[in-house]
């Protein structure tokens, strides 16, 4: 702690109680928060707009960053089914250059189910990577197309969660500030860090103090426009130890299954309540032979369920080996577009 020599203390203290960072050349110096003068860490994130070389990411260390945020995937591999092509060399450029590394999806989902879907996704990738499990692995959730409050939280966890069950227990929730007033629910997230993006000189009240700040889309790396934040909690600056994975990592959980039709079943236990006359099949098809018409208001438990014909089905388990297949609504490119009743 130190106070300016000539300022009155009395001022110095309302000041310190101020948020707000200065910006020197666009370059952030210090940020003053909760009574103290602390220094910044920062930290870039990159996607494959930008560079990959090894040139680059030492422009970044030199620029100040102590770690990258390399994005990896997006929506899952029913929809957008995106990998990024230069992850492998941007992640093996990154540690040369001595960066810490972790990792960001950027996110499409409108229920739970498809959270889940995005997280295999993600997750599948980042393990054929080789990617270390005390990274931060974010979610980039910036699509206004998205549900409620409370469903973009509730569906946000469902994603989480699903990541912390592959042993990645550092999770962070990226989006702009007006996003997270208008579509989320911070203080009910799960993850606590929360990563702002805001790029005016004093980031804006979303509720909860941000653990980092993205301040900018456009410092110069080496002529490319590079995102830069500040890191608070060096939740993303503190050193994790060796970038490699480590000798005998954790096994993914059983989460999957393909049938004989080819079609990939993504395992979990629910109650599913109808809003109207749906028809129980013996195969996920509306071409399968019907076993019973069930009546709305009714429940039934299934233990999976899979995207397939444009529709999203759950299987019930019936006893003896048997099982029985319901649509729940309709979907395209891997998106659920309606409910036909509510999960629990």
């Amino acid at each position: 702690m130190f106070y300016p020599v000539g300022l009155p203390t009395g001022v110095f203290c309302v000041i310190i109680y101020v948020y707000h960072l200065k910006v020197i050349g666009g370059q952030p110096r210090f940020f003053i928060q909760k009574g103290e003068i602390k220094l910044s860490n920062y930290f870039a994130d990159v996607s494959s707009h930008n560079r990959s070389d090894l040139a680059y990411f030492q422009g970044l260390k030199q620029a100040g960053a102590i770690a990258v945020v390399i994005k990896l995937t997006e929506g899952c591999q029913h929809g957008t089914n995106y990998r990024n092509p230069k992850a492998y060399e941007q992640i093996t450029n990154a540690k040369k250059a001595g960066l810490i590394v972790h990792y960001y999806h950027y996110y499409h989902a409108t229920d739970p189910q498809d959270a889940k879907c995005e997280a295999d996704f993600f997750i599948s990738y980042a393990n054929e990577l080789n990617a270390d499990k005390r990274a931060v692995m974010v979610c980039d959730f910036e699509e206004a197309h998205i549900t409620s409050r409370s469903q973009n939280t509730a569906n946000l966890n469902a994603f989480f969660d699903r990541v912390k069950e592959y042993g990645y227990m550092n999770t962070d929730t990226y989006s702009y500030t007006s996003f997270f007033n208008s579509y989320i629910n911070v203080k009910d997230l799960s993850t606590k860090n929360i990563w702002q993006a805001d790029y005016n000189s004093i980031r804006g009240d979303i509720g909860v103090i941000a653990g980092s700040w993205q301040y900018t889309s456009k410092l110069n790396v080496l002529g490319n426009n590079t995102d830069f934040s500040i890191d608070y909690n060096n939740f993303y600056t503190s050193p994790y130890g060796s970038q490699e994975a480590p000798a005998k990592p954790a096994e993914d959980p059983k989460t999957t299954f393909t049938d004989d039709l080819g079609v990939k079943w993504y395992i979990e236990d629910g109650t599913f309540t109808l809003d109207d006359n749906i028809k129980l099949r013996w195969g996920a098809s509306v071409n399968s032979t019907v076993i019973a018409t069930i009546q709305n208001g009714s429940s039934i438990k299934y233990d999976a369920f899979c995207y397939s014909g444009g529709y999203i089905w759950i299987r019930q388990p019936r006893g003896n080996g048997q099982f029985g297949y319901m649509a729940t609504g309709t979907e395209k490119d891997g998106h659920r577009l309606d409910y036909w009743g509510k999960f629990s």
